[in-house]
């Protein structure tokens, strides 16, 4: 148990220590100006409802292949500010697909529905309270309930929009190590005088990725393997040697705006024994 319990705090991206990189004296840097997760949740970056609400998983566009699919998902208490439905969680993630784009010119494979991104709206049974004192296995709590409710396709690593605090902002399972399906990125902190968790920017598909976006991203690179203890520069499950790498984890402020310099960590370095995200299932292209 004490094993498990260590892998998931170091596979949690604790933006509150700014995000998986820092002591706490530089998170002004990622700090939320709300003074409430409800009210930030209210932001949008689409003007329009232009789909139908859907809670359960539509005919994938791409049937039988590995995939992601986003989930918004809330506590039985928690906000439902339709972010499905308006075009705010799609938004982010397009931001997030084309900074990868820019990055690595590849997409993960996102489940879509008539061409649209599938994003599943779900009502969890349990209350925000119920899920926050579950601490660092909040992950696992909302994991068990999502496949409970019929969420557990094959071939699938479910996204998790979550209304909803957390002791950290993100988590994720790993295949080598912690096995699972969702990987989750919360809505707040406990505390909201310090709660960098708090979205109060989404941003749109033509947008650049913010802190939101790239902890999504973050954590989705766990779920595909990274970053493996044969890594060159591997750190408590990151790399720690330039906290401008989208899987950096250290002292210093974490500021992403690359993949695996050098690429010989996780992405792109060719060694059959060791985790190389690039060989994953899940990109598009």
């Amino acid at each position: 148990m004490l094993q498990r319990r260590m892998l998931v705090a170091l596979l949690s991206l604790a933006l509150v220590v700014v995000a998986c990189g820092g002591d706490g004296d530089d998170s002004e840097t990622l700090r939320a100006t709300t003074t409430t997760a409800a009210a930030e949740a209210t932001t949008t970056t689409a003007a329009l409802d232009t789909s139908t609400r859907a809670t359960k998983d539509r005919p994938d566009d791409d049937p039988g292949v590995p995939k992601v699919h986003v989930l918004y998902l809330t506590p039985s208490d928690g906000p439902d500010d339709r972010l499905d439905t308006d075009g705010t969680i799609a938004g982010s993630m397009e931001s997030a697909m084309r900074w990868l784009e820019s990055q690595i010119d590849r997409r993960l494979r996102l489940d879509t529905f008539q061409g649209e991104l599938d994003v599943t709206f779900h009502r969890l049974p349990r209350t925000a309270d119920e899920y926050f004192a579950e601490g660092v296995f909040i992950r696992d709590a909302i994991e068990d309930d999502i496949i409970a409710a019929g969420f557990d396709a094959p071939l699938t690593v479910y996204a998790a929009y979550y209304a909803g605090p957390s002791e950290d902002c993100a988590s994720s399972f790993n295949p080598e190590t912690l096995p699972g399906t969702l990987v989750a990125r919360y809505w707040a902190h406990v505390d909201p005088g310090e709660a960098p968790c708090v979205p109060n920017d989404f941003r749109a598909a033509g947008e650049p990725p913010s802190t939101w976006e790239f902890g999504v991203t973050h954590e989705l690179f766990h779920a595909m393997g990274a970053v493996e203890t044969c890594a060159p520069n591997h750190f408590e499950g990151h790399v720690g040697d330039h906290p401008d790498d989208l899987m950096y984890r250290g002292d210093q402020p974490w500021k992403p705006d690359s993949i695996d310099i050098g690429n010989d960590d996780y992405y792109g370095h060719g060694d059959l024994d060791c985790t190389d995200v690039a060989r994953a299932p899940y990109w598009a292209s």
